[in-house]
């Protein structure tokens, strides 16, 4: 066999990345031996079965499957360097042959010869020896139906990049995906940031890492609303050196578990970047840290590379571009805040024109979320809480939900928000001078009945350290 062959199916076998191939756009074609194809098919097999639907053929069960072949693997050689390397040999395999076709036949007949050898070469141009881009419909659909068997056996969260802190959430979108670009916005004080820092201490909790970027407020600041958060203490007392014994032992908890289980929250400081702080920046340090998700607080502060005076608009569309296109080339979703203007009073619902400065990032988000404080502890709740609105979900149909809105102990789900909560919390949303009369939407929502919130401290994605340290039972 091919070195490179046996190298790759040696790679697949030990980290089981056959995905990573898949995606590069390796097929049976690539192999240029019997015994490489064969294995190549047999790997593909396995994973392709609905039986054991995406299970990658590890090293023992393929050992007892051909039990005369040796595995080869070379741990300093990464996956796609060896994609490379078996389209490279396919490629300068099938021109050698080509060559020595029309060096047979261009006596016999060399018009008929330099048009296969043309035929020929354009194929193996158009084939290359770099990541296939290109998608025809039976690959993606191919991919698709992997994916969906996946989903149907592990649930559809699986393949999320992060949980929200809310299941209902969850139950609708599927999670958090690596394409996510999500957007909180809301006027002054709609605890949009709180909003961010409840999703960051679900984070921690589903030991994910995390790169969190301000410039609004200080890093300290900001990783103490997503502590408080994580460990479910009251933030006024956190603040003001006011809490518990257990309560305390809580967060020296956090601590120990951040450090020494490789986890542990980042915050990038863009105060100091001074003007160096661009998307082309945070694309670094993602490429350098290689968080789960990135957390961006306040992305209209971003600085933009050319050194002239732009717009505010300008410089949020080139902000947002950049996100984009770095959530696409990273694979790594975005939470961001953003402000939302003044003709947020005028909608009962969450518009995309409502958000500040550009038409882009409505644009660009996957979903645009308008948080709004709600200023009447409603009745049939009993305490205070934040409505989040959701407008231009590209993936998922959901008009609002309800939370709690004391930090940082309860952002639990409270309820499905009806046409007239919207309503009412986009009316109180804004000053009596600036409010208009909102319409309502055309399309009426469904009423759910509320679920029933989970209990003080509970929490279904906690880690039974958190579980034991944290909330003792003695």
């Amino acid at each position: 066999m091919a070195n490179s062959e046996m190298q790759l199916v040696s790679r697949i076998i030990h980290t089981g990345e056959l995905h990573v191939a898949l995606e590069w756009g390796l097929t049976e074609s690539d192999f240029r031996t019997s015994e490489g194809k064969g294995l190549w098919n047999a790997i593909l097999a396995y994973y392709s079965n609905p039986e054991t639907a995406l299970a990658v053929v590890g090293p023992r069960l393929f050992k007892n499957m051909f039990p005369h072949v040796p595995l080869m693997a070379d741990p300093t050689v990464p996956t796609l360097a060896l994609c490379y390397e078996v389209r490279k040999s396919r490629v300068e395999a099938e021109a050698k042959a080509a060559a020595m076709e029309l060096h047979e036949q261009v006596e016999i007949d060399p018009q008929e010869a330099i048009d296969q050898m043309h035929s020929t070469m354009s194929r193996l141009i158009s084939l290359g020896t770099t990541k296939n881009t290109d998608l025809s419909l039976s690959a993606s659909l191919g991919s698709t139906m992997q994916r969906y068997q996946y989903i149907k056996v592990n649930g559809q969260s699986a393949n999320a990049k992060l949980l929200w802190p809310w299941p209902e959430l969850d139950d609708v979108t599927g999670g958090i995906q690596k394409d996510d670009y999500i957007v909180l916005y809301g006027r002054p004080k709609s605890m949009k940031t709180w909003a961010l820092s409840a999703i960051l201490g679900a984070a921690f909790h589903q030991r994910k890492k995390v790169l969190i970027y301000t410039k609004e407020m200080t890093q300290d600041n900001i990783l103490m609303r997503a502590a408080a958060c994580a460990a479910e203490v009251p933030y006024q007392e956190f603040r003001t050196g006011k809490l518990d014994h257990d309560e305390e032992r809580r967060l020296y908890t956090l601590i120990d578990m951040a450090r020494d289980e490789g986890f542990d929250p980042i915050c990038l400081n863009g105060r100091a970047a001074k003007g160096g702080d661009t998307t082309a920046w945070i694309h670094a340090k993602v490429e350098k840290y290689k968080p789960d998700i990135v957390f961006i607080d306040g992305m209209y502060l971003l600085s933009i590379g050319s050194g002239k005076k732009v717009a505010n608009w300008e410089k949020v569309t080139e902000i947002s571009r950049g996100i984009r296109e770095m959530i696409l080339a990273t694979d790594t979703p975005a939470v961001c805040t953003m402000q939302a203007n003044r003709g947020a009073a005028k909608n009962a619902s969450a518009n995309l024109d409502e958000i500040a400065y550009a038409d882009a990032v409505a644009q660009d988000a996957t979903a645009a979320i308008r948080v709004i404080n709600e200023k009447a502890i409603q009745p049939h709740i009993g305490v205070p809480t934040i409505a989040m609105l959701f407008g231009g979900s590209r993936e998922f149909a959901l008009h609002g939900i309800r939370i709690g809105a004391t930090p940082a102990t309860d952002f639990r789900f409270k309820e499905i928000m009806t046409e007239r909560d919207i309503l009412k919390a986009s009316e109180g949303d804004v000053g009596d001078a600036e409010a208009e009369d909102p319409k309502a939407h055309s399309k009426p929502r469904v009423v759910r009945k509320p679920k029933t919130a989970p209990g003080p401290g509970e929490n279904a994605l906690i880690t039974e350290q958190l579980k034991n340290n944290l909330y003792p039972t003695s």
